[in-house]
Formats: C-alpha cells, sequence, structure tokens
C-alpha cells in the first residue's frame, strides 16, 4: 500500500468532497483514494490510478492532473509546481 503521507488515509469514492475525482473514480476498479490534513489544515485530496500512473490532487479547488508513480509522489510534485 503507498501512503501519501503519515497523517494520510485511505478514503471510498463517496467520502471524496472534489466533485470532479469522484466522477472520475466512478467504476473504476483499480484506483486509490487518499486524503491528508497534512497542508495548513486543509484537507488535499488524491485520486492515484496506478495502472495509468496519473493522479489528480484536489485542495480547495478542481483537481490537477499529474503524471505519479505513487500519491506520495503526486502530492510532492504537486506542491513543487507552485499550484
Amino acid at each position: 500500500m503507498n501512503k501519501a503521507n503519515a497523517k494520510s488515509q485511505l478514503l471510498k469514492v463517496n467520502e471524496l468532497s472534489a466533485s470532479d475525482l469522484q466522477i472520475e473514480a466512478a467504476g473504476i476498479e483499480e484506483v486509490e483514494m487518499w486524503q491528508t490534513d497534512e497542508y495548513n489544515a486543509q484537507q488535499v485530496e488524491i485520486l492515484w490510478l496506478p495502472s495509468i500512473k496519473r493522479a489528480g490532487v484536489a485542495w480547495g479547488a478542481d483537481a490537477i492532473w499529474i503524471d505519479a508513480e505513487s500519491p506520495q509522489d503526486a502530492l510532492e510534485r504537486f506542491f513543487s509546481a507552485d499550484n
């Protein structure tokens, strides 16, 4: 299991608050959904598609899509891109 960070938790589709991530996750079998409150007490949500190594990251707005090797990689790339 990949861990986005120490304070992350794995979610179910209906627990995602980012509606665009919910829509993307619907009907996909191989998907991981993560939520973290690690950054400024705002929840960051990550939808990771391991089969294509791509992730949607939402932090208070619509998701940004990133090529990523893991949920942690997506989170690191998201914040290093000055989003």
